[in-house]
C-alpha cells in the first residue's frame, strides 16, 4: 500500500470524530479490509466537509477543515490508486484541489480560513504529485494546478506568508 495514507490520533477537539474515522480506515487497511476502510475514511471526509459549515461559529474549524479535507480525500485518492481504480482516485484528488480552491477564493469567509485553505494548497499539489507524476501536464489538473499556484502568490505577497513547499518536496513535508 502507498505510504501517503496519513495518520490521525483521535482527541477531544473538533476534529475528534474524523481524527476517529481517519484511525479506523488506517487500521482497517493494515488488516486488508479494503472495504471497511474505504467506508471509513468516507466518513472522515464527510467530517471533514462538516467543518466547513462550523468556520462562523468555532474558530478551530478555520484551521482543521482544510487540513482534514485536504487528508481525507487523499486517503480516499490513495486508497483507489492502490486497488487500481484510477476514475476514483482522481475523483478524490480532483475533489481535495477543487474545495481548497473554492474556499480560498470566497470573500464572504473568515480570512484565517481562506489562508488555511492556500497553505494545505500546497500539500495538496505534493500528495497528487505522487499519485499521479504527470499531474502538471494531466488536462485533469493542469488548471487546478495553475489555480493553486496563483492562489499562492497571490496570498503570499499581502500576507507576508513564507512560500509553499514547491511539487518537488519530498514527501516528508506532507501533513
Amino acid at each position: 500500500m502507498s505510504k501517503t495514507i496519513q495518520n490521525a490520533e483521535p482527541g477531544g477537539g473538533i476534529d475528534s470524530q474524523w481524527a476517529w474515522f481517519t484511525q479506523a480506515g488506517n487500521d482497517s487497511l493494515e488488516r486488508g479490509q479494503l472495504h471497511d476502510a474505504q467506508r471509513y475514511y468516507e466518513r472522515a471526509l464527510t467530517e471533514a466537509s462538516t467543518m466547513f459549515d462550523k468556520v462562523q461559529s468555532e474558530q478551530a474549524a478555520c484551521h482543521y477543515a482544510p487540513m482534514t479535507y485536504n487528508i481525507a480525500a487523499f486517503n480516499l485518492a490513495t486508497l483507489y490508486s492502490d486497488i487500481g481504480n484510477r476514475q476514483m482516485m482522481h475523483r478524490y484528488a480532483r475533489s481535495a484541489l477543487e474545495r481548497l480552491i473554492e474556499v480560498a477564493e470566497q470573500r464572504n469567509v473568515p480570512q484565517e480560513l481562506r489562508l488555511q485553505c492556500v497553505r494545505h494548497l500546497g500539500r495538496a499539489v505534493i500528495a497528487l504529485e505522487q499519485l499521479c507524476p504527470e499531474a502538471r501536464t494531466h488536462p485533469d489538473y493542469r488548471i487546478l494546478v495553475a489555480s493553486a499556484d496563483l492562489l499562492q502568490r497571490k496570498f503570499d505577497m499581502p500576507a507576508g506568508l513564507s512560500s509553499m513547499p514547491s511539487a518537488a518536496a519530498s514527501a516528508a513535508n506532507v501533513h
